[in-house]
């Protein structure tokens, strides 16, 4: 089941991940020491200039079109729930450190991790199942934006550009806080059966 949380319990995954991944980095030590300050949940200025080197920063959300509107999801026989709002959750990936070889070692370590681990890895804190009709499965696509859209999400983040990466995560399911309803199933009686049989 996929609820409220499911946002940030999705940046956090992809934070933890992507922090491994470059402490895994063979031969290139990138002094980290802990994910949550070393990549911030956030834009890129709000960085702390002494400990953020990256920011993961989730800008955008917008609902998959062929997906919405899906028939409601029998719970058992007797019960229908609606399905999940299914969404597309859009991330920009800064590096925000004072060098700029750093920064571009840094992007470029990540769009490698990311290019070969498209599937989010979850571990259990995260906790999407299809009970619901959702997906379990949580896919990473590069997100290419034009230069136009670059320059009019900087600008709408009153920030000066910097070398970033953009990536979408789908589907990402939000379950119905609603309890369950009694499903109304049509019956057929015996008379019905018998009328329809020849003497």
């Amino acid at each position: 089941m996929a609820s409220y949380s499911v946002l940030h319990d999705i940046s956090k995954e992809i934070q933890t991940n992507l922090y491994n991944a470059l402490v895994d980095t063979p031969d290139t030590d990138f002094s980290l020491t802990d994910a949550d300050t070393d990549i911030i949940l956030a834009k890129p200025d709000d960085a702390d200039s002494d400990s953020g080197k990256i920011s993961l920063y989730l800008y955008h959300m917008d609902i998959n079109a062929h997906l919405r509107n899906q028939p409601m999801v029998a719970i058992g026989a007797e019960a229908l729930v609606n399905p999940p709002l299914p969404f597309r959750l859009r991330y920009l990936l800064t590096p925000v450190t004072d060098s700029h070889v750093t920064n571009q070692l840094l992007l470029g370590r990540l769009i490698q991790f990311l290019y070969d681990n498209p599937l989010i890895q979850s571990s259990a804190e995260l906790t999407l199942n299809d009970d619901r009709g959702g997906s379990t499965e949580l896919r990473i696509h590069p997100d290419s934006l034009s230069v136009e859209s670059l320059n009019q999400l900087w600008t709408a983040m009153n920030e000066a550009y910097r070398l970033s990466y953009s990536f979408s995560v789908d589907v990402v399911p939000i379950d119905s806080a609603k309890q369950p309803a009694a499903a109304h199933r049509v019956g057929v009686s015996q008379g019905d059966l018998s009328s329809g049989v020849d003497d």
